[in-house]
């Protein structure tokens, strides 16, 4: 009390503190105390919801409650949930947290009985929601606390870990989403999505689970790796014959890392019929060219024999060595090995339609 008999609830009225004011109401404090000049605490008020309070307080006459009136021995408590006041037996004061960081319980707050109950479950129930894991059990019990005093702590748990939820949540149902890619083109979009998804998350502090990390990761992988074949593909496709060594170990290169990152089989199985098809080309290419430097023979030509010297031996021809100015290439130095060049040539030139034999290398073969 000041040097002019103004209480406490005299000074909180006049400065519109509503927070203190309603501390000291759960007290059951005495709102009609005059001071030195015989002003009340609702004369010196001028802050409209202090004022309000002030005449709620003023107003109640009996337990909302048990109905027993007030009196200097009953005095009232007013119940900041409901907005209205109970008697000290149908009413619960205690000490709270004030803000989810607090170390000590410091806010004191008066709940009816029947107000801490409801408040009771709806903390139980979203203990059981925050147990459950659940994105939709926890998001359905949170907004049924709302406007409820309930442990800020246990709120505070609740939204955190709401918030972590519901991020895993868009997450897991983006890569479910994007699991097809009709276009292989809209595949690096999707990709910077994911990450930005991710990045999003993390820059907002959310500690998301490791086997969704390792979830987006494979899924990137995977993505990445099918855009990548496919799009090698789609260029190979129109230069089978034109193709090399070097582009069929390129294209087996990115088959073998599409299949290590689960790329789709369909995907899979197409570039490796076009590896197929331009080893076949390319084998085709060079099997006709090793033919075609294959010399040609020269036979020697019969000698005519005189039937009156039929029993005479000729004398034998003195041979002249000529040189070898088309050496015969080792492949071909059996002659089992040059036939079985030809039959591969033979049966190249019948699939010339899958491996894109066009009709002038067919002419060179005929």
């Amino acid at each position: 009390m000041d040097m002019y008999g103004n209480t406490a609830v005299h000074q909180a009225a006049a400065a519109g503190n509503v927070k203190v004011l309603e501390c000291f109401l759960n007290w059951g404090i005495d709102v009609k105390e005059e001071n030195a000049r015989g002003h009340t605490p609702m004369d010196l008020a001028t802050e409209p919801n202090t004022k309000q309070l002030l005449q709620k307080a003023l107003k109640a006459r009996k337990c909302e409650k048990c109905k027993t009136e007030f009196d200097i021995k009953n005095f009232p408590h007013y119940c900041s949930q409901s907005g209205k006041f109970y008697c000290i037996n149908c009413s619960k004061i205690q000490w709270v947290y004030e803000t989810w960081e607090s170390e000590e319980t410091e806010r004191l707050v008066c709940r009816s009985l029947e107000v801490e109950d409801k408040i009771k479950a709806k903390e139980d129930d979203l203990s059981a929601a925050i147990d459950s894991y659940d994105y939709y059990n926890l998001d359905k019990s949170l907004a049924a606390c709302a406007g409820y005093d309930i442990a800020v702590k246990l709120r505070k748990k609740a939204e955190v870990l709401h918030l972590k939820l519901q991020h895993e949540l868009k997450i897991s149902t983006f890569m479910n989403e994007k699991d097809h890619h009709d276009n292989y083109k809209d595949i690096r979009k999707d990709v910077q999505r994911i990450t930005e998804m991710v990045e999003q998350a993390q820059n907002l502090e959310i500690d998301l689970e490791p086997t969704l990390i390792e979830g987006v990761n494979a899924f990137t992988f995977r993505l990445i790796s099918e855009r990548n074949l496919r799009k090698q593909r789609d260029l190979y496709l129109e230069s089978i014959q034109s193709c090399d060594n070097d582009k069929v170990s390129k294209l087996q290169s990115l088959i073998n890392t599409a299949d290590e990152n689960k790329v789709e089989n369909e995907y899979i199985a197409t570039a490796k019929t076009l590896t197929s098809q331009m080893s076949g080309n390319i084998k085709a290419r060079e099997t006709l060219q090793m033919l075609l430097d294959y010399p040609e023979r020269e036979y020697p030509e019969p000698e005519e024999i005189d039937p009156k010297k039929k029993d005479k031996k000729a004398p034998p021809k003195k041979k002249k060595k000529k040189a070898d100015n088309f050496p015969t290439p080792e492949w071909a130095e059996e002659l089992d090995a040059v036939i079985k060049k030809v039959n591969e040539m033979q049966t190249l030139v019948q699939d010339r339609e899958n491996l894109k034999l066009d009709d002038e290398f067919i002419g060179k073969v005929t």
